[in-house]
């Protein structure tokens, strides 16, 4: 009876955690959405930028969706301020 709870309660955690096929369709549908729209908001320095997109960028490697390093920084550097405009231009063309 003990091991029959044990491995109910385990399956129960590995749906809640993971959740099942089309939740992790849906939550990674949902974060691509998001980092489709990704956007530097006013005031927020560029260490929360980084830091937000890292978030995101590494809930979506654990749900098996990943991009690459070059899609990754492109994305960074295409949606900052204006006023992070020429810095921005300088690292694109290094």
């Amino acid at each position: 009876m003990q091991v029959e709870d044990y491995q109910r309660d385990l399956d129960s955690l590995r749906i809640n955690y993971k959740g099942n096929e089309d939740i992790q369709l849906r939550k990674v549908a949902t974060l691509i959405h998001k980092y489709d729209f990704f956007t530097m908001k006013d005031g927020e320095s560029v260490i929360d930028v980084f830091g937000n997109m890292h978030i995101l960028l590494n809930v979506l490697e654990i749900l098996g969706h990943k991009f690459s390093k070059a899609q990754m920084n492109m994305k960074l550097l295409d949606n900052m301020r204006e006023v992070w405009e020429p810095k921005t231009i300088t690292i694109t063309m290094a």
